[in-house]
């Protein structure tokens, strides 16, 4: 954010469960305080186990389509597990992105 002033970043951050949501005061605090700064926290277990969440639920390909509209105008950066990526990564580039605008960090 302090590199790119004119760019809106969009975080979709996903996780199993609330204990799972790291840094979630300092996201949350950074998304109030700077409007180029959206944050999406998705979580991805059962509607049962957490019935009192109120963010969005699923995997981060399940909030995708939701978002991009026009792959042409994205870069994405994603980290995570390797199925995730790999996932995420397939559905970036049938929404339009191209390869060299996806960067990746597996682990």
């Amino acid at each position: 954010l302090q590199k790119y002033t004119n760019h809106t970043i969009t975080l979709i951050f996903s996780f199993h469960n609330p204990e799972d949501y790291i840094y979630q005061k300092e996201l949350e605090e950074l998304a109030a305080k700077n409007p180029l700064f959206k944050l999406l926290a998705s979580m991805s277990a059962k509607d049962k186990e957490f019935p009192d969440w109120k963010g969005l639920r699923g995997r981060v390909t399940t909030q995708l389509p939701n978002i991009i509209k026009d792959g042409t105008k994205y870069t994405a950066y994603l980290c995570g597990p390797p199925p995730m990526v790999t996932d995420t990564v397939k559905q970036l580039l049938e929404l339009g992105l191209k390869e060299e605008d996806i960067n990746k960090e597996a682990w």
